[in-house]
C-alpha cells in the first residue's frame, strides 16, 4: 500500500545518515538514507527503528549539495563500504538538511518495514560535531 502523509510546504529536519549510488529507470541518482532530527517546530516522520527514511538527488544536485555543505560548513564526505563491501559515502561531521516538503510517500515493504521517501527542497544545511562514542577503559 501507497499513502502520502504530511502536507505540501511542511517542514522535516533531517541527518543524513549515508549515501549512496542507485541506478533507477531514468539512470543514476544518489539516494540519501536520511533521519529525522526530532527538534522542535518540524514535522515528524513517524518512522521506527526498522523503517527506511530516504531522499533522493540527482548526481549533479548531489554534487553541487557536497560543494555547498563543504563551503558553508566545512564537512566532507568520503567514501566508505559497508560489511558486505558496498560503497557509500559518509560525512565527518552531522550534516542537517532542513527540507520544505512536497510529498512524503509511504510504502509497506514487508509486514513490519515502511519506505519514508521525501520529496522537496533543501532550503538550509547546517552541522554539528559528531558526540564522542561510549568506550571501555579499565584501570588496573
Amino acid at each position: 500500500m501507497t499513502a502520502f502523509i504530511g502536507n505540501p510546504g511542511d517542514r522535516v529536519l533531517v541527518r543524513i545518515s549515508a549515501v549512496r549510488e542507485q541506478k533507477g529507470p531514468n539512470g543514476l541518482f544518489m539516494s540519501l538514507s536520511v533521519s529525522d532530527d526530532m527538534e522542535a517546530g518540524f514535522v515528524r516522520i513517524p518512522a521506527t527503528g526498522s523503517d527506511i527514511v530516504s531522499f533522493t538527488l540527482s548526481t549533479e544536485q548531489w554534487g553541487e549539495l557536497v560543494k555547498l555543505i563543504g563551503k558553508k560548513t566545512g564537512a566532507k564526505f568520503s567514501k566508505k563500504s559497508d560489511k558486505n563491501g558496498k560503497p557509500y559515502q559518509a560525512a565527518d561531521r552531522i550534516v542537517r538538511l532542513e527540507i520544505v516538503v512536497s510529498q512524503i510517500k509511504v510504502e509497506d515493504l514487508s509486514r513490519k518495514v515502511q519506505v519514508f521517501t521525501i520529496g522537496g527542497n533543501v532550503v538550509k544545511i547546517t552541522t554539528r560535531d559528531k558526540r564522542a562514542g561510549n568506550g571501555i577503559k579499565l584501570e588496573d
